[in-house]
């Protein structure tokens, strides 16, 4: 997921990333959610592991209660 935000940070606002800082997304816990700021824009992410916490978020959703 990092080098995807990277390389979204980098052709988004057309420069290359001094810091690698996307700590909001690390770590062990199924799910992890962030509101990174890209170009100006809030930009709501998150990181999933397996397949019940991917269930879970896809009926976020799908009821409206997150907007990734």
């Amino acid at each position: 997921m990092e080098a995807a935000l990277r390389t979204a940070v980098e052709t988004l606002e057309g420069k290359a990333l001094e810091k690698l800082d996307f700590e909001e997304i690390r770590g062990k816990k199924g799910i992890k959610k962030a509101t990174l700021k890209i170009a100006g824009k809030d930009i709501n992410v998150a990181v999933v592991s397996g397949l019940e916490n991917a269930k879970e978020i896809m009926e976020e959703i799908k009821s409206r209660k997150s907007r990734f």
